[in-house]
């Protein structure tokens, strides 16, 4: 009797599976997923539905013979279509490239998304492999020029170019704190004039900038904005000035753009790119921050003005010799004021203010400039700035009392019958304004007369009494 040992009872069925496991193991698709690429320019027409975009998958043979496969495009939403697929020839121990072409309609917004899945089969339809197939939507909204004009940390300007098709730009110099970064940006509308133009046109764009680090923007600065429609092929130009808050740490700060806008057909484009720049903070930077003249326009009558000014230093150097000079010469104003102490940026004592209180009695009227200059070590200029001042003369009004006249007017005719109106009009006497507070004086005419008719008729009365009196005394 003849004994098999277990092991290589093992050995036998392992190599009996290996045998039996179906040709399916032979073949695969060697990406992880597959990808088409949908650009809309491509239509072209005005009745144009589709547009062609083809894709492809590798597909990998591990066994010494040749075998034949097939590609098929699976569960693609409704409007969608493929077209047809020839079977493939894989060599044994080698790869076959497999092309397909899909029908893809005016639908999805800019981006990647899974529309469906590439099935390898054998020739009997047995399913071998699969992987997901996406669509890439190219942005119809294009990045035509990026450029940023900017003061460098020695205060100088510099302009920087970039092109636009690269994911990220950064600024060849440092940026100084407090300035203002200005960017020149061209979108493009992508789709082609000729399509339909409902369809094709782009609208609601808008640019978005985001910074990692909100400390960079000045609190002025709206991070979001609304630019122009623009139609089929129409290209826009526009500027966005960012300013830079004078409290931005010295560090690196990385800007994302977003420009987006929806075309005819409801879908949604977009435009993402970075901007990274490095806020550097000067040695010596001290800046007349505020200068306020109250009130800006002086009368003569009161003959003097003041002067607000605060100087702070945004540098990180502490400044024990700063220096401020106000002047005109006109007014004959000449005030020095030094030394002046300041710390270094972002401690408590950086900043220094002073009122100053001018005497203009003697000027003569008109506009005259206000210089003030900034200095460290006592002499080296840092900053200036100028403040116009409106000088005027010195006027004087009369107020006086205004009269109520009232003035009888018979059938709108003067001395004829009829009805009675009266009129009240403010009638200022020659030579005088009429000021706020008016005081009325009515003219009428007094109750003499009234009493002199009652007077003379009770004389007639007691004439006519008298008179009876006497013809009574008559006839007796």
């Amino acid at each position: 009797m003849v004994t098999i040992k277990p092991a290589i009872c093992y050995l036998s069925i392992v190599l009996l599976l290996l045998l039996a496991m179906p040709a399916w193991a032979a073949v695969s698709i060697v990406e992880s997923d597959a990808t088409v690429i949908a650009d809309y320019s491509g239509f072209t027409d005005e009745d144009q539905d589709t547009i062609a975009v083809t894709g492809q998958v590798t597909v990998q043979n591990t066994d010494a013979n040749s075998t034949t496969v097939r590609i098929a495009v699976t569960d693609l939403p409704v409007d969608y279509t493929v077209n047809t697929i020839s079977d493939v020839a894989v060599p044994g121990n080698g790869t076959a490239v497999v092309s397909f072409t899909i029908n893809v309609p005016h639908e999805e917004n800019s981006g990647t998304k899974a529309i469906g899945n590439v099935v390898l089969r054998d020739t009997n339809n047995v399913e071998q492999d699969r992987v997901v197939l996406n669509q890439d939507t190219l942005s119809m909204l294009s990045l035509e020029d990026f450029e940023v004009d900017y003061t460098d940390e020695a205060g100088d300007d510099q302009t920087d170019e970039f092109d636009a098709d690269d994911l990220e730009f950064e600024l060849d110099n440092n940026v100084q704190a407090g300035s203002e970064v200005t960017i020149s940006i061209k979108l493009e509308n992508l789709f082609d004039e000729d399509y339909d133009e409902d369809k094709a046109a782009l609208e609601q764009v808008t640019i978005n900038i985001e910074a990692d680090d909100d400390d960079l923007f000045d609190n002025s600065f709206d991070e979001e904005e609304d630019l122009d429609d623009l139609e089929a092929s129409d290209k826009q130009t526009f500027s966005i000035t960012i300013p830079i808050s004078e409290e931005a740490d010295a560090q690196d700060y990385t800007l994302e753009f977003t420009f987006e806008a929806e075309d005819g057909e409801g879908a949604r484009h977009e435009v993402v790119r970075e901007l990274v720049l490095q806020v550097e903070r000067e040695r010596n930077d001290v800046r007349i921050n505020t200068a306020t003249v109250t009130p800006p326009t002086v009368s003569l009558c009161e003959g003097s003005f003041t002067l607000d000014a605060e100087l702070k230093n945004y540098g990180t150097r502490a400044q024990r010799y700063a220096a401020l000079n106000v002047y005109n010469g006109v007014l004959g104003i000449d005030e020095k004021v030094s030394p002046i102490e300041l710390g270094e940026f972002s401690d408590r004592d950086d900043t220094w203010t002073r009122s100053f209180n001018f005497d203009v009695s003697e000027a003569k009227p008109g506009t005259y400039a206000l210089d003030l200059k900034a200095y460290y070590d006592y002499t080296k200029l840092i900053d200036t700035e100028r403040i116009n001042i409106a000088i005027t003369a010195c006027t004087t009004g009369t107020s006086g009392t205004t009269p109520t006249v009232i003035t009888t007017t018979i059938d709108g005719t003067s001395g004829t019958a009829g009805g009675l109106s009266v009129s009240n009009r403010l009638t200022p006497p020659a030579g005088t304004t009429p000021s706020s507070s008016i005081v009325e004086s009515i003219e009428r005419s007094s109750g003499n007369d009234d009493l002199i008719v009652g007077l003379m008729i009770a004389g007639v009365v007691l004439l006519v009494v008298l008179l009876g009196v006497f013809v009574a005394l008559l006839f007796k």
